[in-house]
């Protein structure tokens, strides 16, 4: 397999990209965190969705983080099995 387009909805805009070993961290202009890919040592941030069974290849938002929650992502690190946020 190559590269994979990664939709996003029209609206975010992306300012920084990191990866994991196995995984990918997406941080927005706006402070929030999109994470997708491998999930086993709880490196996506966001609880597993029990109805899809590919939940963690679907880029979603990583709870807490945003206007809506008031703390902003402003860097983001992966390496390996873990991500890092600042906020």
């Amino acid at each position: 397999i190559g590269p994979v387009r990664v939709n996003l909805p029209a609206n975010v805009q992306v300012v920084q990209a990191v990866a994991g070993a196995n995984h990918c961290v997406l941080r927005t202009i706006n402070g929030e965190v999109i994470t997708f890919g491998a999930y086993r040592c709880g490196q996506l941030g966001r609880e597993s969705d029990p109805n899809d069974k590919y939940w963690f290849a679907r880029p979603s938002f990583v709870p807490g983080f945003g206007h809506q929650a008031q703390i902003s992502a402003n860097w983001v690190s992966a390496k390996g099995d873990r991500t890092t946020i600042q906020g």
